[in-house]
């Protein structure tokens, strides 16, 4: 009776281990699912603005003492290591542009609907808008340039007549003092009315966004996620759960792939990215993400 007893015990305190287990970690994006991560940590940065999320299945940072690193004696992250370990990593950066509420839980917990890519785009579309403007504005201000030093030279003769006047008596120390105080109002005039002295570039809008960049070190890829809405469910000392929404990511090859061959470096840049000008990327696609881990390391640099 014992023994028949002891299997079915043993069976529900295997899957009870299992299960406690899979609930400590779960890394997915896109069609990448995170095994066991030899990293799992988050930093909140010293002003009180920013937070970090690493994870890795295998430490290849040089200088961070990981399995690799020990075992080989040298700095894991060179790319041109051909026995470097195989899978994913993931790093998350948000910046809030002002302090945000920490721990986060599930009752204020927060949406980020913003890409740092998106806005280094939106950044470099408002510069090259400026450019454009200035260089339409460039015909008129050549002619008021000329306009203004026309004007300074009439104005610099009416001071050297009214001196020349003060000199010779005709007019009264006083009344050549309050003459060219009528002049230097004339200049002060024209300099504050100019669109050519005045003109300022226009600096975006701070505003807060994430990063997010996923390292396949069994593909040889890098990916960086464009668009989509992060959702930050909770984020405390002891662990971290987030969400992406409705994203898009842009994968481009590690130097390593693109070097090992022509055709690899030629499949590597194949495609024109659609999402952000300018960029050849490996491919572009949709993407999701989920994350819910308990942190291994958690460092708080607020002042």
């Amino acid at each position: 009776m014992l023994t028949t007893l002891r299997i079915p015990l043993f069976i529900l305190i295997f899957c009870i281990a299992i299960t406690s287990l899979s609930a400590q970690q779960t890394v997915t994006i896109s069609n990448k699912t995170f095994g066991a991560c030899e990293t799992i940590e988050a930093s909140i940065g010293n002003t009180g603005e920013r937070l970090s999320v690493f994870i890795a299945e295998h430490e290849l940072r040089a200088g961070y003492g990981g399995k690799y690193e020990r075992t080989r004696g040298m700095a894991a992250e060179a790319d041109n290591l051909d026995d470097i370990p195989k899978g994913y990593t993931l790093l998350l950066d948000v910046d809030f542009t002002r302090k945000f509420k920490f721990p986060i839980e599930a009752k204020d917990s927060v949406f980020v609907t913003l890409s740092n890519m998106q806005l280094d785009q939106r950044s470099q579309q408002l510069m090259q808008q400026q450019m454009s403007a200035q260089k339409n504005k460039m015909s008129a201000a050549s002619q008021e340039i000329k306009t203004m030093q026309q004007q300074s030279k009439s104005l610099e003769a009416k001071a050297k007549e009214i001196a020349k006047q003060m000199k010779a008596g005709k007019i009264s120390q006083q009344e050549a003092s309050q003459k060219l105080m009528a002049l230097q109002n004339q200049i002060e005039n024209m300099v504050d009315n100019s669109s050519v002295i005045n003109q300022h570039i226009e600096e975006p809008e701070d505003e807060q966004n994430y990063a997010i960049n996923i390292v396949d070190t069994k593909l040889a890829t890098e990916a960086n996620v464009y668009s989509g809405t992060l959702h930050i469910i909770r984020f405390n000392k002891n662990e971290f759960v987030a969400k992406l929404y409705n994203g898009q990511e842009i994968v481009g090859c590690l130097e390593k792939r693109s070097a090992s061959s022509q055709s690899e470096e030629k499949k590597c840049k194949s495609l024109k990215s659609s999402l952000f000008p300018g960029l050849f990327v490996l491919e572009e696609s949709n993407t999701t993400m989920n994350i819910n881990v308990k942190l291994k390391k958690f460092e708080d640099f607020r002042y």
